[in-house]
Parts: C-alpha cells; sequence; structure tokens
C-alpha cells in the first residue's frame, strides 16, 4: 500500500529540486500491514553516474517502477519503452535507460511505498524460466554500462548478474527443481562474473563467503545459508531431500 501523500511527495520533491526524476523510499516488510512511518527526512540530489550507482546498489532504492515519478517528455524524446523480450527486472532495464538521459535525481528516503515480502520473484519459491530470465536482464544492462559514458558500472552490473545467480541457485534446491542443465547455467554465469563480485563491499562478509562456496559447491552454500535463514526464521521449514 501507499502512503496518502504517495504522488504528492513524490511531485512536490521533483518540482522543489528541479529534477528530471524523483524517488520515494520504501517500507519492506513480511505478513500483515504494518503502522506507516513519520520519520522526517531530507531530499538527495544525485547526478546521472551517482543515481545510477545507487540504481545498482542492493540497499538503495533499486530499479523498480513504483517508488519512482518519471517524466513523460524524457520518455518520448528518448523513445524509451519496456523491453518485451525480458522478463525479470525489466522495470531496472528501463530505469537504467531512463537515468541516463538525467541530469538531476531527487530522492527522499522517507517511506511512502510499503512492499510486502514473497511472490514468484522470492528466493524461496521455485526456480522458473521468468527468474532465470533475470541473467539476460543484467548482462544487457552490462553492455548498456560498457557503451556509455559511465563504463566502469559495467563492473555493479555484473556483480547484480552474479547475486542473481546465487538466488536462483537456493531457488533450484529449494523448489527442489530437477533440471541439471539450468543449475549448469547458473555456475557457468557465476564464473564468468565472479571478478566482478570478488571482493566487493556492498554485501557483508558472511554472504560474500557463502558466494564463494557456491562457486565450489552450490548445494553446500543451499545448505547452509538455509539453515542461516531457519535460525533466523527467515526461511520457510522445508527440507530438499
Amino acid at each position: 500500500w501507499v502512503e496518502p501523500t504517495y504522488l504528492e511527495g513524490l511531485l512536490e520533491i521533483r518540482k522543489r529540486n528541479d529534477a528530471d526524476l524523483s524517488i520515494c523510499g520504501l517500507y519492506r516488510f513480511a505478513g500483515g500491514r504494518r503502522k506507516a512511518h513519520d520519520a522526517k527526512t531530507q531530499a538527495v540530489i544525485l547526478n546521472t553516474e551517482e543515481g545510477l550507482k545507487w540504481l545498482l546498489h542492493p540497499n538503495r532504492f533499486c530499479g523498480f517502477a513504483w517508488n519512482k515519478l518519471y517524466d513523460l517528455r524524457v520518455i518520448r524524446e528518448s523513445d524509451l519503452r519496456f523491453d518485451e523480450e525480458l522478463g525479470m527486472v525489466q522495470d531496472l532495464h528501463f530505469a537504467f535507460r531512463y537515468f541516463l538521459q538525467c541530469e538531476r535525481i531527487a530522492y527522499n528516503p522517507r517511506p511512502l511505498y510499503y512492499y510486502r515480502h514473497g511472490g514468484v520473484t522470492n528466493k524461496e519459491s521455485p526456480l522458473t524460466a521468468r527468474k532465470m530470465s533475470a541473467l539476460k536482464t543484467y548482462q544487457k544492462i552490462a553492455d548498456i554500462a560498457a557503451n556509455s559514458p559511465y563504463p566502469s558500472l559495467e563492473k555493479d552490473a555484473y556483480r547484480s548478474l552474479y547475486n542473481s545467480c546465487l538466488r536462483n541457485v537456493y531457488s533450484y534446491y529449494n523448489g527442489n527443481t530437477q533440471d541439471p542443465a539450468l543449475l549448469e547455467q547458473l555456475r557457468k554465469t557465476m564464473k564468468a562474473c565472479k571478478g566482478s563480485f570478488f571482493p566487493n563491499d556492498v554485501y557483508p562478509l558472511p554472504y560474500n563467503l557463502l558466494g564463494r562456496l557456491a562457486l565450489i559447491s552450490p548445494r553446500l552454500y543451499y545448505e547452509a545459508l538455509h539453515a542461516k535463514r531457519i535460525i533466523t526464521g527467515t526461511a520457510r521449514r522445508n527440507t530438499v531431500r
């Protein structure tokens, strides 16, 4: 759900900062409805490169379409459309191309959108063709970055690709997927872009170590992460045979 001031807030920070795009914060939760936040925050103004860097960062505003107020003029002038060949993360692919057209991006981290975890895109759900399509999306973003004025962002895109593979490896075993070809595709992709994931200061050290374990044994990676999630109460209590 959204705050009553959702659209008003997005429009206000965009106008006040003469921005090409405005973004609001979000609050992630699981289960039932949560009380709205009343935190007072201040907008951050980002240039193009900073905005793209934050866009690919897992703990910033991410590529979601629903926490951004786009400018139809920019979309029309740049002939931007969602890529219909893509499935998962197509909103990030659109956002990346839009950000390249921006000079000023206004971000207010105050949550105006409340995002409930779960659904078919959650790592707990079985591995699907849609989830695997994220690999193609991140590869496209990396290609765009490499040919943009900010080629260093190619590494950030491949870091995201590696993390997407880790999520899919978890889904592969958690959903008892019986398709070794999919697992092999994930392993080959991780090996190809491991140089962009290690080392990194975006994910905590334990996750980095688990990421290295996935290269050696995807099954051991799953079992270690699943055990950790059960201990912390974030995983379904289902045992893979």
